[in-house]
């Protein structure tokens, strides 16, 4: 019973740290699109980038590779 009960705290400590790596992650999929289409605006509509390009590309390819992160986690919520 001992075991099985160590079991289910371990479970249970490893849904919470998965959840709230998933929260982080989807936080950080939300400060991204804010961000990226700030930097969009910038440049397509008052043509006045205040970033690089290549910051920005470094930016979009840290959104996919979270967006793949949440898809790879099998649990995807789109952000709104």
């Amino acid at each position: 019973e001992g075991k099985s009960g160590n079991s289910q705290i371990h479970w249970q400590n490893l849904k919470e740290k998965r959840e709230k790596r998933m929260s982080q992650t989807t936080e950080r999929i939300h400060e991204l699109v804010d961000k990226l289409n700030h930097y969009r605006d910038e440049y397509y509509n008052k043509n006045a980038p205040s970033v690089s390009d290549a910051v920005y590309d470094h930016l979009y390819d840290e959104l996919e590779r979270n967006a793949l992160k949440r898809i790879r986690e099998g649990i995807w919520d789109h952000p709104e």
